[in-house]
């Protein structure tokens, strides 16, 4: 950065820049056997070998010296007034109708900037054994790519509770229909059964008016004959 070690030695402190807007400070100039001119510094990011530093130095200008005598109080009365000093280049051009020259290198532009791709950090086997486990580079599987037929889609929980709100409506509008076909298969049958049982009691009371005792639940003529033999029987003795 300096030609010198007087340059390095005087610039100690200063303030440094890079292009990319990283700010840094030269601590101290290197003695030898570095080359003059070297400086340490120090920069609050990590610095590329192809970064530009810049830093804002001044330098003592010397201007010339020019003296113009000005004889304006020593001409007479009646000719100071006419007098007239140096116009500026401002004046001149107005007067002229010049335009002020412009340099294009001078001029704002726009700055285009490539991205840089920063190869990955290599470090050495020899020196990855003395390192930590913490500062250990991890060699991880890749992931597997799941088929993307395979692939659940994301569901939201209002999504569930909407599906599973419906899967409980469904199953209760079920049980009640089958709970309405069961209630009336049951009255049905009953009803059934009521009009079978009427209907064996009439034949058992029509069976049993032909003989002379009736069975429990309806009886036949054959048992009744029976007992109406063994009574006459009885009678006849």
């Amino acid at each position: 950065m300096f030609s010198s070690a007087l340059e390095a030695t005087r610039c100690e402190g200063v303030g440094v820049r890079t292009v990319s807007g990283i700010r840094g400070v030269i601590k101290r100039a290197l003695r030898p056997p570095h080359p003059p001119g070297s400086v340490r510094a120090t920069f609050e990011d990590r610095v590329q070998l192809s970064d530009l530093v810049f830093v804002r130095a001044w330098a003592s200008v010397p201007l010339p010296q020019h003296c113009i005598p000005v004889p304006s109080l020593l001409l007479p009365e009646e000719d100071r007034a006419s007098w007239q000093g140096v116009r500026p280049t401002s004046v001149l051009r107005k007067e002229h109708g010049l335009k002020t020259p412009h340099n294009p290198d001078s001029m704002y532009k726009p700055i285009v900037r490539v991205p840089r791709f920063l190869p990955p950090i290599h470090v050495p086997r020899s020196l990855q054994k003395s390192l930590p486990f913490s500062s250990k580079p991890k060699f991880t599987a890749p992931k597997q790519i799941t088929p993307r037929n395979l692939v659940r889609p994301a569901c939201h929980s209002v999504c569930v509770f909407e599906l599973l709100h419906a899967l409980r409506t469904m199953r209760n509008e079920k049980k009640r229909k089958q709970k309405t076909e069961k209630t009336t298969e049951v009255v049905k049958r009953a009803a059934e059964k009521g009009l079978k049982k009427s209907n064996k009691e009439i034949k058992g009371g029509a069976r049993g008016y032909h003989g002379s005792t009736m069975k429990r639940g309806g009886g036949g003529s054959r048992g009744g004959g029976r007992k109406g033999n063994r009574w006459r029987g009885k009678t006849r003795t």
